[in-house]
């Protein structure tokens, strides 16, 4: 049999007593915080179910916030986009008025100033930032993604970006694309042939070109190439337009032809000619008698430049595609040059290849006219040009759809969101918080309980000396 000694009396009304404050503790705890599991104590059993509970609903509040983002983001590359429409329907009213006949150089020189302003607008657009971040970069958000160069060979707009999107997730298992790169929306392309248009004698060739939108491509006459038996025939210091090969016959004492054209008379001494190969071209020639042999053949050798002269490619007559480099933005043409037969200005137009920069860069340089065009072609090219613009604005407007249908989306899937995250905090709810009813009559039950284990606990333990002398 068991002896009940004293010291056990006091131990079990201590741990009756602690037991009950315990419980009274933690019931006015849930009571007063509305949580019933603070840790996994609590409820062991409830808590494996609350930590996936909890865990899905920060995944739910992430992905509100993340919708919030997108739709601050597509908001800010919707009101980008649309300012890039308004700017392409000025540039088509205003390369109608300068397609009108009746313009004069000084009005056109007003639009192409206007439309040079007008380009910058549009650079400045393209960079637009959200937060300091550039939208239009692709993923490349840290520097302007579109930078115009200009020198004496003309104008590009080079884009820094790339071909990648910024995506964020909106929804479990959903994300979606924050921006479009900047070069689907103004530089998209669909490259087909190269024309040219000018008089000197240049074709495509059959190489891949790389340039974009238009370029002038300059044919420079590059000096004469003698053969060394010749004797007699040298470069004149006057202007030359014929090229490629020559035939010349000389009959004595003084008559020269060249290319089976109409002889003339040379000088004693030294001679500074115009002579014709045909009725629009002329070779200037420095002229010394006696010419030997009496017939044969030189070249009138020509160079070919797409940026103002600031490079230049050497002409080989028997090539029917030559490669000749822009050093301003690294682009090529390939020419066939088998039919070369004058210098000028070749106006290349890159089919396919006309974005909102390039279009307005080409209406500008039009109109500015720097190469003396004739009222006729200025127009002819302005008309021309409307098909261009066209394009490039569609282009810009499907890039707007395709912002305003993902805005669209961020409200369906932000309801979808909501109510996911409603559930799951219900869920919650029911795992983890109090049962204020419940508690509050189990609070006054412990209490009690507290009260009387007080009290019993206060008949035993004796804390009076003479209550031990008796």
């Amino acid at each position: 049999m068991t002896r009940i000694t004293q010291g056990m009396l006091y131990r079990q009304s201590l741990m009756d007593i602690r037991n009950n404050l315990l419980g009274s503790t933690r019931l006015q705890s849930q009571i007063a915080s509305g949580i019933r599991v603070n840790r996994p104590s609590d409820d062991p059993t409830a808590m494996l179910r609350i930590l996936p509970l909890k865990n899905e609903l920060r995944s739910l509040e992430q992905s509100l916030d993340n919708i919030d983002l997108a739709r601050e983001t597509l908001n800010t590359g919707t009101a980008a986009l649309e300012d890039a429409s308004s700017i392409m329907q000025r540039v088509r009213e205003l390369t109608v008025q300068g397609a009108n006949g009746t313009m004069s150089d000084s009005d056109r020189q007003s639009i192409a100033q206007e439309i040079d302003q007008i380009l910058g607008q549009m650079v400045s657009v393209a960079n637009s930032a959200r937060a300091g971040r550039y939208i239009f970069g692709g993923t490349v958000s840290d520097v302007p993604p579109f930078e115009l160069r200009e020198d004496a060979g003309g104008a590009s707009v080079v884009y820094n970006g790339n071909d990648r999107t910024l995506s964020v997730d909106i929804a479990p298992g959903v994300d979606t694309e924050l921006n479009i790169p900047g070069d689907d929306v103004f530089q998209n392309h669909s490259r087909a042939g190269t024309t040219f248009r000018g008089d000197t004698g240049l074709q495509s060739g059959a190489g891949i070109d790389t340039g974009v939108g238009a370029d002038n491509l300059v044919v420079a006459f590059g000096g004469l190439n003698v053969p060394g038996s010749v004797t007699g025939i040298a470069a004149g210091s006057g202007t030359t337009n014929a090229l490629g090969p020559m035939n010349y016959t000389f009959t004595a004492p003084d008559q020269l032809s060249i290319n089976g054209g109409p002889n003339i008379t040379v000088s004693t001494g030294d001679n500074d000619v115009q002579v014709g190969t045909d009725p629009s071209s002329t070779i200037s020639l420095n002229l010394t008698l006696p010419i030997s042999p009496t017939s044969g053949s030189f070249t009138s050798t020509a160079t070919l430049s797409l940026d103002g002269g600031a490079t230049s490619t050497a002409v080989d007559f028997t090539q029917n595609n030559l490669v000749v480099n822009d050093s301003l933005d690294g682009s090529v043409v390939n020419v066939d040059v088998s039919s070369l037969t004058s210098t000028g200005t070749e106006r290349v137009r890159y089919e396919g290849t006309f974005d909102a920069f390039s279009t307005l860069i080409s209406i500008r340089d039009i109109l500015a006219n720097d190469d003396g065009l004739r009222q006729q072609e200025v127009s002819e090219l302005l008309t021309e040009s409307l098909g261009d613009i066209d394009a490039a604005h569609e282009q810009i407007l499907t890039s707007l759809r395709n912002l305003g249908f993902r805005t669209e989306n961020m409200d369906l899937v932000q309801n979808r969101v909501d109510g996911m995250r409603i559930g799951t905090t219900d869920a919650l709810s029911i795992e983890r918080d109090t049962d204020i009813v419940e508690a509050i009559v189990e609070f006054n039950q412990r209490d009690s309980l507290y009260q009387a284990s007080l009290r019993v606990s206060a008949q035993i333990v004796q804390t009076s000396l003479l209550n031990f002398l008796r």
